[in-house]
């Protein structure tokens, strides 16, 4: 199982906190895609945990907002519940455009080998 660690930012999703645009980790480890972020506060720290096998999608996307280019993951995931969420997240690579955009597909590629199909 491949190891990734990446720098991200939190844009959007289903999950219900305040606050956008937290830095945060977005990390895979023994089947296990975590993401965590610190919020304002300690009440609107993200820290999610998806098994691989709640993977349903998983996209890389390339947006335009404001004057620059940012490159998203895009993982929809079934919660504990099999209710569908989804969680976007901009990959961090500090200027370098295209190691962002090659970070994002190697997100995006990793994770889809993982969904099981429905």
């Amino acid at each position: 199982m491949k190891k990734l660690n990446s720098k991200v930012i939190y844009h959007g999703g289903t999950i219900p906190v305040p606050s956008y645009f937290q830095k945060g980790t977005l990390e895979l480890q023994d089947s296990l895609v975590r993401f965590h972020a610190r919020g304002e506060s300690e009440k609107y720290d993200i820290d999610i945990r998806i098994p691989l096998s709640k993977l349903r999608r998983v996209v890389a996307e390339e947006k335009k907002y404001y004057s620059s280019t940012g490159y998203f993951l895009i993982i929809q995931y079934a919660d504990a519940a099999d209710a569908q969420q989804k969680l976007e997240v901009e990959i961090r690579c500090f200027g370098r455009r295209g190691t962002a955009q090659a970070v994002a597909r190697l997100w995006a590629q990793t994770l889809s080998e993982n969904i099981q199909p429905a």
